[in-house]
């Protein structure tokens, strides 16, 4: 998902989700926070992305965004 945000009002680094996407969102964090207390762990994190089916070059550089 790519947005144009160069108008936004928002901060820069803000995304709107549109409430389709936001329900996705919602369900994908619900399955990992397996422990329901509104935070993933590293390892959960790990097993999220491992089944993304993204390749382990773009997986890596996700440690680099801030």
């Amino acid at each position: 998902m790519s947005r144009d945000i160069t108008n936004s009002p928002r901060r820069p680094d803000t995304i709107a989700l549109s409430a389709r996407e936001k329900q996705v969102y919602d369900q994908l964090w619900a399955a990992a926070d397996v422990n329901q207390c509104g935070f993933i762990t590293g390892t959960d994190a790990v097993s999220l992305f491992a089944k993304s089916g993204l390749p382990s070059q773009t997986l890596a550089q996700a440690k680099y965004i801030e």
